[in-house]
């Protein structure tokens, strides 16, 4: 797919998706994966909004099945908190960042590869967030 162009990946990432929802039911875990690589697909190209709309979807649809504390949901938070930076809605993004990191901190810890670097993301995103 790396030789593809941008728009043929993703017809072909929305017609996986298509497939598991048939196969698995729209509720899948495998319709869940396959909005979140449409979702990643459609940032890529830069359409955020879109994108939204099925980074919102997987979240609800991870803390249902996961529950809210649950890695998978936790970094499909993550996952909506950059695409709302990205798209232009800084203090949104910003905001679900940092509690998507304390949940991290609190869940694994401090110094977990996964909170260190939220952490780092974040403060890319904010100079401000690592003083304090």
């Amino acid at each position: 797919m790396r030789n593809e162009p941008p728009e043929d990946v993703l017809e072909l990432q929305e017609k996986l998706l298509a497939r598991s929802i048939r196969w698995f039911g729209i509720d899948s875990w495998q319709a869940t994966n396959g909005r979140a690589d449409v979702a990643r697909r459609l940032e890529r190209l830069g359409r955020f909004d879109e994108a939204r709309l099925l980074r919102e979807r997987v979240l609800a649809d991870r803390r249902q099945h996961l529950g809210d504390d649950h890695f998978g949901s936790l970094r499909a938070e993550e996952m909506l908190a950059l695409n709302l930076y990205n798209a232009g809605s800084q203090d949104e993004g910003r905001s679900m960042y940092r509690r998507v990191i304390e949940a991290y901190r609190h869940r694994y810890g401090p110094e977990y590869p996964t909170t260190v670097r939220a952490e780092e993301i974040l403060a890319r995103m904010d100079p401000l967030a690592g003083r304090g």
